[in-house]
């Protein structure tokens, strides 16, 4: 079932895409897969008044996801539309006067949006905020934040994990780790090194997961909804999401020029045949 939701996204995402005439497919493809798996865990805990308002941005749980890697938040709109059978926020992007556009635009009265991000680094140490505050609070809740590799070569993320560390606060770090840039693959550009020692090094426990792999994905979603606010007493979690850019169409996939392109020729109905098969 969860398979067919995530190709139902990625068909809302190139949808999208033909009509404005191009958008971030590739990263977006690549952190999809994840984002299914998390919203509908959240979705079938819930009561249908529940997932309605939840839906909206008015039901807060324990736990605050922030997309740190901004310019690919339409996968958040696509798989928040998918899971919980509504268009309003495909339905309202990048239309004037609208919310919803190439960035997350900072939302008090939705607390899918938290943060005005996209300006890389920006997320995660917005998140730190946040969970620094949970952990002087004492509300119980945690950060999860999700950042992609290429962002990973921005000195705040650095910053932001050895600050979390340090002051163990309740925040899990995911890394889209996609292995591609804009031009070209993120070693050729930045290199990252060895993603897990690097981690460990900074004294994360460090999880490694397919990011298209259902079962493994399912098994990251049950693992992060069993830890409580305190988890990090023990240690602190870095997830790192080993996935492929452009993920479920042939031509996209590992392929660079897909990080923002517009389709030419016959590319979208080839994309289409696809994912509808």
């Amino acid at each position: 079932m969860l398979e067919k939701l995530s190709r139902q996204a990625r068909l809302k995402i190139i949808e999208k895409a033909q009509v404005l005439g191009g958008c971030h497919i590739g990263g977006s493809f690549s952190l999809i897969d994840f984002l299914i798996s998390y919203y509908n865990k959240i979705n079938s805990s819930l009561s249908q008044r529940q997932k309605k308002r939840f839906y909206e941005g008015l039901y807060p749980i324990s736990q605050e996801l922030i997309l740190s890697k901004g310019h690919c938040y339409i996968s958040q709109l696509a798989a928040l539309d998918t899971i919980f059978k509504n268009s309003t926020y495909l339905d309202s992007y990048m239309k004037k006067d609208s919310l919803y556009f190439g960035h997350p635009k900072m939302q008090p009265d939705n607390f899918h949006f938290p943060v005005s991000s996209g300006s890389l680094g920006q997320g995660v140490t917005y998140a730190n905020g946040l969970a620094l505050g949970n952990k002087l609070l004492k509300n119980n809740k945690l950060t999860i934040s999700i950042m992609g590799d290429g962002e990973l070569n921005e000195g705040s993320c650095t910053e932001a994990m050895l600050f979390a560390v340090t002051k163990k606060i309740p925040h899990i770090f995911i890394l889209d780790n996609n292995q591609l840039m804009s031009l070209d693959l993120t070693k050729n550009i930045f290199d990252n090194g060895n993603i897990k020692m690097r981690m460990k090094a900074y004294g994360f426990k460090v999880i490694e997961v397919d990011g298209h792999n259902r079962n493994e994905l399912n098994k990251l979603v049950d693992l992060i909804f069993k830890l409580n606010s305190n988890y990090y007493e023990k240690e602190m979690l870095f997830v790192n999401l080993k996935t492929n850019k452009g993920h479920g169409v042939s031509f996209m996939s590992k392929n660079s020029i897909w990080h923002h392109r517009r389709f030419k020729n016959d590319e979208y109905d080839k994309a289409v045949r696809e994912l509808k098969k």
